[in-house]
């Protein structure tokens, strides 16, 4: 029993990874999905009944992984900027989230792993991105949110491919973002005064 729970982990980690790259379209069609991540479809189906049951299988690895990473972050008590750096790390979870957020309409089960990465991974976000930019004394949250959702956008925006997303366009990312809330606290300062 311990071999198959572990067998069908690994072939959920190669799904996941592949729905991190490539998104969920061969998820419909287990001929496609076998021939794309190199096993059998028999093997699939000893594994897996149908689309549904794959997808509770990667989401279920997801939720696993990303409370680990939760934990270390929050262990380890990462200040924004080495938080961000530490994000390059879980790239395969940050692409499965945004495969998620693209796929939301047609899915609506995936809306659960979204709802997770924004109560854990976010949370924890917006209360370092506070910190790091010094907004966490304003009494007007309201902009400070303001601020946080531009990070945000921004970040998904930067994702861009699961090839292209490096060391190289995470610093890009980190020097623009860094930009971003000076001129945004210059915006602030000046309609303030």
């Amino acid at each position: 029993m311990i071999e198959y729970v572990e067998r069908r982990d690994q072939i959920a980690r190669v799904i996941l990874t592949h729905v991190a790259q490539n998104g969920f379209v061969s998820l419909d069609r287990f001929s496609h999905l076998a021939r794309e991540i190199k096993v059998g479809r028999s093997l699939l189906y000893f594994y897996f009944k149908g689309t549904s049951e794959v997808i509770e299988a990667i989401g279920e690895l997801f939720e696993r992984e990303l409370a680990a990473h939760v934990l270390e972050i929050r262990a380890r008590a990462l200040n924004f900027k080495d938080y961000l750096e530490y994000l390059g790390g879980m790239k395969e979870l940050a692409f499965f989230a945004l495969e998620c957020r693209k796929e939301l309409s047609r899915r609506p089960e995936l809306e659960r792993y979204l709802e997770l990465v924004h109560t854990t991974i976010d949370r924890y976000s917006y209360e370092q991105f506070l910190k790091y930019y010094d907004l966490d004394q304003r009494e007007d949250k309201r902009h400070a949110q303001f601020m946080y959702s531009c990070f945000r956008s921004r970040w998904w925006e930067s994702l861009a491919s699961f090839e292209s997303w490096d060391q190289a366009s995470r610093e890009r990312f980190f020097t623009d973002l860094d930009g971003l809330m000076s001129s945004l606290k210059e915006q602030d300062k000046d309609s303030s005064s």
